[in-house]
């Protein structure tokens, strides 16, 4: 094959736009993908899995593996204990990312990094959806009032975990991390939530005058 200077400067180029460059951003291009193996072997690529690759130099986040997974996968969503992590919420750092597919959408083929996926279908996948840059890479993650939600829901697989925020005009999460008793008083007008894998899990909101003495059953929009 001859080699075309100005096809490799391009893949470079394109490399450094997207963040995580896939096999498939170069179909548009009329650009071989022996192209990307050649600028591998010259130090200039780095493979990162399959069909995915990045510059030498480029400077990661910590939410890299979230971008690598959404560049493989486009349809997935980042979901449960990886959504809570990327919101900073709760303690939790699983060691896989974890996501959500649509129900009838095919086994994604991924080596790197390790995903656990949950199949959603309707309203259960498509709500609550944001999108984000990460590392160039647009990724898409549940916002935090989906996430809980859904954690409830999966406590089965996510075990036992609690979590406490605030919320400031449904916006922001406000994050505490010691233990809760009943004789603590809540600091701001917001919620707590709470969940074990044992028995009904529940919401309620409390006001600033409240004490950490009762879990109740308000749920709304997720449940």
């Amino acid at each position: 094959m001859p080699y075309s200077t100005e096809k490799s400067k391009k893949v470079l180029d394109l490399a450094r736009e997207k963040g995580v460059l896939h096999t498939r951003d170069l179909n548009n291009y009329g650009i071989q993908r022996e192209y990307l193996s050649r600028l591998c072997k010259q130090g200039r690529l780095i493979r990162v899995g399959r069909g995915r690759y990045v510059l030498p130099d480029m400077e990661i986040s910590e939410n890299y593996n979230l971008a690598l997974v959404a560049k493989a996968i486009p349809g997935a969503v980042i979901s449960l204990l990886s959504a809570l992590r990327f919101h900073d919420i709760g303690t939790q750092s699983p060691f896989q990312v974890w996501i959500a597919i649509q129900n009838r959408a095919a086994s994604p083929r991924i080596d790197n990094p390790t995903v656990r996926i949950f199949r959603f279908s309707g309203e259960a996948f498509s709500e609550g959806i944001e999108e984000h840059n990460v590392d160039g890479v647009n990724v898409k993650v549940y916002n935090p009032a989906k996430t809980i939600a859904d954690c409830f829901k999966y406590t089965d697989d996510i075990g036992v975990f609690t979590l406490m925020a605030t919320w400031h005009d449904g916006a922001t999460v406000d994050k505490y991390r010691w233990s809760i008793k009943p004789c603590h008083s809540h600091q701001a007008a917001g919620h707590v939530f709470i969940a074990t894998t044992n028995g009904y899990q529940g919401i309620e909101a409390l006001a600033a005058s409240n004490c950490f003495n009762r879990v109740g059953n308000d749920l709304s929009g997720y449940q």
